[in-house]
């Protein structure tokens, strides 16, 4: 049996052993604590195990064990599948990506069922990724840059979607530039000179850009 029912709504396992006491033993999917469940979880008088306000973490095999004390007893098992809308888990703040070189601006998400788009904004406005030469959308909605370079700078948001719809935008991620080498300096010492102004430096360099607004 694998039951489907949509995140926060509920589900009930049933666990029967005919000609025997109604007594039972539960067990969870180990990868699911106790505190997460207890204040949701009901087990009936007839043994049968009420979840309610499910969510994509209860999701597991559960397995009851009825016994009356005698012989072996017999178990059974069920394999929970919760369906929810595509969300975003965690964005990073800041997202870097190589000047000069090809980068990827991802938007983690998990969904059930299978994620079928994701949109995106930058700078509040939807991305249109024809209007950016050598930009492109990844089989899972990541942006692939081919060229890093000022186009990129801004602040991104994506919204994912599946059959179920969506749990809304992610927090944004600022794209910032970075160049390899050695000491970090703001972009403004590049052309005065670490030593001061009119003085050139000679020394490698990671130079991180952002657009300011």
């Amino acid at each position: 049996m694998r039951p489907e029912p949509c995140s926060g709504g509920f589900q009930q396992f049933g666990c029967w052993l005919v000609g025997a006491a109604p007594a039972g033993l539960l067990t969870l999917p180990p990868s699911l604590p106790s505190s997460h469940l207890q204040s949701r979880v009901r087990v009936l008088v007839d043994g049968s195990l009420l979840l309610q306000k499910t969510t994509p973490d209860d999701a597991g095999k559960y397995t009851c064990v009825p016994s009356n004390g005698l012989r072996k007893p017999p178990s059974a098992s069920a394999f929970l599948t919760v369906l929810y809308p595509a969300q975003v888990t965690t964005m990073p703040p800041e997202t870097l990506l190589p000047m000069g070189m090809q980068g990827m601006i991802q938007c983690p998400t998990k969904a059930n069922p299978p994620l079928r788009s994701i949109s995106w904004t930058k700078d509040g406005h939807p991305l249109e990724l024809d209007k950016f030469p050598g930009w492109s959308m990844a089989p899972d909605g990541s942006i692939v840059i081919t060229t890093g370079n000022d186009d990129a700078l801004g602040l991104y948001t994506c919204t994912p979607y599946n059959s179920y719809g969506t749990a809304g935008a992610s927090a944004p991620t600022r794209v910032l530039l970075k160049v390899r080498g050695g000491a970090a300096c703001p972009p403004h010492w590049l052309s005065r000179g670490m030593a001061g102004a009119g003085e050139p430096f000679s020394g490698a360099l990671t130079q991180t850009r952002t657009r300011m607004y």
